[in-house]
């Protein structure tokens, strides 16, 4: 949890409890240490798992919008492509009809917002007649 969401969920808590009962400052004052140690204690619990979490849903956002883009392009119509990223790495599985929907489904993958690095695993088969 960031510290300004820690400050907020504390003064939140605070608000709830001081409102409705009237304490005194001290009251207040010890709520709020309160308030930050959950605050502190909710963190520890994660044990990076936001991180881990943002760095998952990195990827599947990432899978996803390079899969939406080769599907679009007017190009690659036609063909199979299975998109697989991890980290900024995109693999290209699949088969295209020729070696100009080959580069362009990299073009279109290397382009893409995110992708560091585009591994090609496409298979060029002859189209069906």
């Amino acid at each position: 949890m960031h510290r300004v969401g820690k400050r907020w969920l504390g003064w939140l808590l605070l608000g709830l409890v001081l409102g409705p009962c009237g304490c005194s400052h001290e009251d207040a004052d010890r709520l709020a240490r309160v308030g930050r140690k959950v605050a502190a204690k909710l963190e520890g619990v994660g044990g990076g798992a936001q991180e881990k979490l943002a760095d998952g849903w990195q990827a599947v956002a990432l899978d996803a919008r390079v899969a939406a883009r080769l599907r679009w392009d007017k190009a690659l119509g036609g063909t199979r492509i299975e998109v697989r990223a991890s980290g900024g790495v995109v693999e290209l599985r699949g088969s295209v009809g020729n070696e100009n929907q080959r580069r362009r489904a990299i073009d279109v993958a290397e382009t893409t917002s995110g992708v560091e690095r585009v591994t090609d695993a496409l298979e060029v088969t002859a189209p069906e007649p």
